[in-house]
């Protein structure tokens, strides 16, 4: 007998935010979160079996708590329209399950769990508390055990009186005395002002209990934490009060209301309505015959199986390379993610529907370190980077070069530079899942184990699950790292059959085909050729900014009148409202807010907010970029080698990481100053930097067919300064350096929607001047607005839109109430087609550049791609034939009204200048 606990709100939140907003009904009500709750809901039921079962929900009306501390939870921000829409469909869905719900006015679920869950254990039941509020931590006993998620698992984690103590560092009956120490911020309980976790905890540690705690002040030796407590001692008893879950409620229930028995058939009916088609799959085994969901809705795919194998000699490695014809899924595991430290552990691989093989390539994962007479490993390392080819890995490279035998992939940009470092160059990677997913629908992740899940109810093997941490794949056993491999190959295999019907149905696969894949391999050697970096340049500019730091911090300190952490919130948040006695902008649920935008509103209200905003600019440069950049050199290349990304931003515009190249700011001279330090690969060479030329703004004249944009394009005039002619109604030698200013801001401006309000804060105006300024633009410019109009009209219809080469952007709340979400994807609308396909031009470019460097055989390289720029590497001998080529390829991959132009750069280092 066991009684699960739910916390409706808490599973509610969690649903609401894990299941992406593009889920909802066709009159456009969300139901993401009830999809997501019950799909958590009926997962929990599956894991722990309970024989009852209730969810507790609170109630919109004050609590005893609010009429004791009417600031209670009062810094909590309203829910989202799109959330609060949801409940009493969420609602009515438990309680269509069956399942009982309990909600009392005047009391919160953490009071209903906590007597329901004391009900229970008084008659001798286990109890399970499904909920992520640590508040509930109080009620664990040796029969009542909280469940919430946690990371790298699976399945609910359960917490008892011991894991209570590993999270909070107090045991369950202390945690209530633990909050009225440290307060909690999210319910806007004070707590002892300047106690902290740690304090609490240690407190408690040697006074068990705060009624102790306060009994022998005296004994504490720090004259700090005892004059907080005892200044603030009302505030901890206020704090213990709140804090403490009620369990004196008179409910008008008992255990046997609480029985948990499914409704299947209604639960059948409601997934049906709601188009739960994995609801239905999954769950389909409890539908009665006369019940069955539409075989429409089933997936054939949905009890897949298949049988792992391991090749443990040359010879059945040839069997099974003998059984391939046309394609194979594969997938390589190996000792790390960094693909110059990475040492290929084994390869699987699979090509029909019921069989996947897993090759292992490492001498410690084989019982013998031989076969066949043939050694199966040498990790001998060569010259350039290369490692010593494994004799039966040697086996393969001949299928995995051919061409006509098309690879299968799930990021396999990592595959292929791993192969790489071997000597092998993979031919006729075809198709990537990982990418094809993430065109299929964007809004949605894309790691393989997700999809298997989304789409075959499959939960795969957690990599966490079987590697701990101080072990890599080489350390498992050969029998599970081939279950684990195996199921690697086969479902991405799977997948591809089903995503390449889905790209032909969505018109997605000529995006696919023609841009997406061949551009993977162009990052992927991008990526391993790297960037040179001048060290010695880097610790100049450490060294410099630091004293500027320094100096900065000094000049804060004396504006303050005392030392304090500049960089915690909580600390300059009471410099500045209560020392100093500035505004409060906004607040958050932890506090009053300090962010940028805050510090921005300050501006000019006291002179220490300037130095706050320099010293926060400063401080970013120098941890993210600065004094990050020496860490990210690999030893053994001596280069940064970044990683860059196609299925992150939702534009299809590249992201990197490891460093942020597209975040380096470059309107500062400090932000170019970074740049600098990203040199030639050798002392001949020179890096040549090629930017298309306002290229959201041509495209803008182009597709709205502006005669007035495209005339200013044709003549090739500086667009900024013949738009300010065209507004001002004035000559464009007679534009003043402010009016092409103000021109500027319109243009690009437009382009991401702009406000009357943000262009007033951007170019320091009145808001009616903004918008003047705006409605006399779309007055000279009437067919940009015609063009706006049209494809917001199109998105609203449509809820997406698509890139001029097809890329799709879900827009699900276009059509809300809520006016700032429906703004918001408006604007995101327009921004989308333009940034989108500029991205894809560019990405074509880059194609066909890529193409015409292998064919000349020219000594340059693409090493990095930022927005709308090219960096090439390439000797000076042969930079003019480099500029030309670059020059001809970006200015003519597409035939539009207005020509695409680039400005070129050459220079010693990424500065160019």
């Amino acid at each position: 007998m066991s009684l699960l606990i739910v916390d409706g709100f808490s599973l509610a939140f969690r649903a609401f935010y894990a299941y992406p907003p593009s889920l909802t009904l066709s009159d456009g009500q969300p139901i993401n979160a009830v999809f997501g709750f019950m799909t958590l809901l009926l997962q929990s039921i599956d894991q722990f079996s309970p024989s009852h079962i209730v969810v507790c929900f609170d109630r919109p009306e004050p609590t005893f708590r609010h009429k004791t501390f009417p600031d209670y939870k009062a810094n909590r921000s309203p829910a989202p329209d799109e959330f609060k829409s949801q409940v009493p469909l969420l609602k009515d869905a438990v309680q269509k399950a069956g399942i009982f719900l309990l909600e009392k006015p005047g009391f919160e679920a953490d009071d209903l769990m906590g007597k329901c869950a004391l009900l229970a254990q008084n008659n001798n039941q286990q109890v399970f508390i499904y909920s992520s509020d640590q508040d509930t931590f109080q009620l664990v006993s040796d029969l009542i055990h909280i469940v919430s998620p946690k990371k790298g698992q699976s399945s609910l984690f359960t917490y008892d009186k011991d894991a209570v103590f590993q999270k909070m560092g107090v045991y369950p009956n202390q945690v209530i005395d633990f909050k009225a120490l440290k307060g909690d911020p999210s319910d806007n309980i004070p707590g002892v002002k300047g106690i902290g976790d740690k304090t609490a905890s240690k407190l408690l540690a040697e006074h068990k209990t705060l009624s102790s705690l306060y009994n022998h002040l005296d004994d504490i030796s720090s004259k700090s934490v005892r004059e907080k407590l005892i200044n603030h001692k009302d505030d901890a008893l206020l704090s213990q009060e709140l804090a403490t879950i009620c369990t004196n409620i008179d409910l008008d229930c008992t255990l046997s209301d609480f029985q948990c028995s499914l409704a299947w058939d209604s639960l059948h009916t409601l997934f049906t309505t709601y188009q739960f088609t994995n609801l239905l799959k999954k769950y389909n085994h409890h539908f009665n015959p006369d019940s069955q969901p539409n075989p429409s809705l089933a997936s054939s795919q949905s009890n897949l199986s298949f049988s792992s194998h391991s090749i443990s000699s040359k010879k059945e490695l040839e069997d099974a390379l003998s059984l391939v014809t046309d394609s194979f899924a594969f997938d390589v595991e190996t000792t790390s993610l960094s693909i110059h430290d990475a040492v290929i552990v084994g390869i699987s691989f699979c090509f029909n529907n019921s069989d996947a093989y897993y090759l292992p390539l490492l001498s410690s994962t084989i019982p013998s370190a031989t076969s066949d007479n043939v050694p199966l490993f040498n990790i001998e390392s060569t010259q350039n980077d290369t490692l010593k080819i494994p004799p039966l890995l040697k086996i393969l490279q001949p299928i995995l070069e051919n061409n006509a035998i098309k690879k299968i992939a799930h990021n396999g940009k990592y595959d292929y530079q791993i192969l790489k470092r071997y000597g092998i160059t993979i031919q006729g990677l075809d198709f990537d899942t990982m990418l094809a997913a993430f065109l299929i629908n964007p809004s949605l992740p894309v790691g393989l184990k997700h999809l298997a899940k989304s789409y075959f109810n499959v939960d795969m093997i957690a990599y966490e699950d079987l590697v701990s941490k101080d072990q890599s794949f080489a350390d498992i056993p050969i029998k599970d790292a081939t279950k684990y491999a195996a199921a690697d190959a086969f479902y991405t295999f799977q997948l591809k059959q089903i995503f390449a019907k889905e790209l032909l149905s969505q018109k997605l696969d000529t995006l696919f085909y023609s841009i997406e894949c061949p551009l993977q391999i162009i990052l992927a050697e991008m990526e391993y050729h790297g960037v040179s970096v001048d060290l010695n340049k880097i610790h100049s500019l450490s060294d410099s900014l630091s004293k500027e730091q320094q100096s900065n911090k000094d000049v804060i300190f004396k504006l303050a009148n005392k030392t304090f952490n500049i960089n915690s919130t909580k600390q300059l948040s009471e410099i500045l409202f209560d020392d100093l006695n500035l505004p409060v902008i906004k607040k958050t649920k932890t506090g009053r807010s300090t962010d940028n935008s805050v510090l921005e509103s300050l501006s000019g209200k006291h002179d220490i907010i300037e130095r706050l905003i320099t010293y926060r600019t400063n401080e970013k440069l120098l941890t993210t970029y600065i004094n990050a950049l020496p860490h990210l050199i690999h030893p053994r290349t001596g280069k940064i080698h970044t990683t860059f990304h196609q299925h992150i931003v939702i534009t299809g515009r590249l992201s990197s990481t490891a460093p942020n190249l597209q975040n380096i700011p470059i309107r500062t001279e400090k932000g170019v100053a970074i740049r600098s330090v990203f040199i030639p690969s050798q002392p001949n060479h020179l890096l040549l930097s090629v930017d298309y030329s306002q290229i959201e703004l041509r495209l803008m004249a182009h597709f709205s067919q502006d005669q007035n944009m495209i005339d200013a394009f044709n003549q090739g005039l500086d667009i900024h300064s013949a738009t300010a002619a065209i507004m001002f109604d004035c000559d464009v030698n007679d534009v003043s350096p402010n009016q092409r200013y103000q021109a500027k801001a319109v243009n690009f401006g437009i382009i991401y929607g702009i406000s009357p309000f943000g262009l007033s804060k951007n170019i320091n105006c009145s808001v009616s001047d903004a918008k003047l300024m705006i409605d006399n633009y779309f007055l000279q410019f009437p067919n940009i607005q015609v063009f706006i109009n049209q494809t917001v009209a199109d998105a609203r219809k449509n809820e997406f839109v698509t890139t001029a080469f097809g890329r799709v952007r879900p827009l699900s709340n276009i059509n809300s109430q809520n006016r700032s979400q429906r703004q918001f994807e408006e604007r995101a609308a327009v921004n989308t087609f333009l940034q989108g396909t500029a991205a894809e031009i560019l990405k074509m470019a880059m194609i066909r550049i890529d193409s015409q460097l292998r064919s000349l055989s020219l000594p340059a390289n693409m090493i990095i791609q930022v927005h709308d720029e090219l960096v090439f590497d390439v000797s000076q001998s042969h930079k003019d034939d480099l500029a030309h080529l670059v020059t001809s390829e970006m200015e003519s991959v597409v035939d539009y009204r207005i020509p695409l132009t680039v400005d070129l750069s050459f220079g010693e280092n990424w500065k160019l200048k």
